[in-house]
């Protein structure tokens, strides 16, 4: 993939080569491949009765009704016990004005869930937040993100990153797919060159 000599410019110059693939390249191949996939399971999720938002996103189900790759470890038994923590808490997550909150309280509400983490809570958030039209408001970094992150030289340590923190060629990303595309391309990502 070849990014033009408008787009070089304008978001590569002085961007880490990233074995030999500039990072306006590899997030031109998000936007190009992984954006489309990602934009319908986020439509599929915003179009869902509020509960059954919940459901899908407590089990980790996709639009197909599969089990989410980001998820394949957990039991079901435990994924069943976070669906019905959210589901019995379905007021307060609908009362959620922002996606930090509704990510702050699905980490709490599971907590107590053996086997659940941060990458369970932001997915759950996510797919929740769709339904309510809520957005990431920052990188929530976690797993594979928290990977890409280090790759890329940023501060991989904290739990978030803010736009302004990001190299040009992410800031044309929404929050939520610099996360994606942080995870998805972690392993061709690396700050040695930069």
């Amino acid at each position: 993939m070849q990014c033009d000599s408008g787009l070089r410019s304008a978001l590569c110059f002085g961007q880490p080569s990233l074995g030999g693939t500039p990072l306006c390249e590899l997030v031109q191949e998000y936007i190009d491949y992984c954006r489309p996939v990602a934009r319908r399971e986020l439509d599929f999720f915003a179009r869902q009765p509020f509960a059954r938002a919940i459901e899908y996103a407590a089990l980790c189900l996709d639009s197909s009704g599969g089990r989410s790759s980001h998820q394949w470890r957990r039991s079901q038994s435990t994924l069943q016990e976070a669906r019905d923590v959210l589901l019995r808490q379905s007021r307060q997550l609908m009362c959620c004005g922002s996606f930090s909150e509704l990510h702050a309280l699905i980490d709490r509400l599971v907590a107590h869930i053996p086997d659940l983490g941060p990458l369970y809570s932001y997915d759950a958030a996510f797919n929740i937040g769709a339904n309510l039209g809520l957005a990431a408001d920052a990188v929530y970094l976690h797993c594979g993100s928290r990977e890409g992150a280090r790759a890329l030289g940023l501060p991989f340590r904290q739990s978030t990153l803010q736009k302004s923190s990001l190299p040009a060629a992410l800031r044309k990303l929404a929050m939520h797919e610099v996360e994606d595309f942080l995870c998805i391309f972690k392993s061709r990502l690396n700050a040695s060159i930069a």
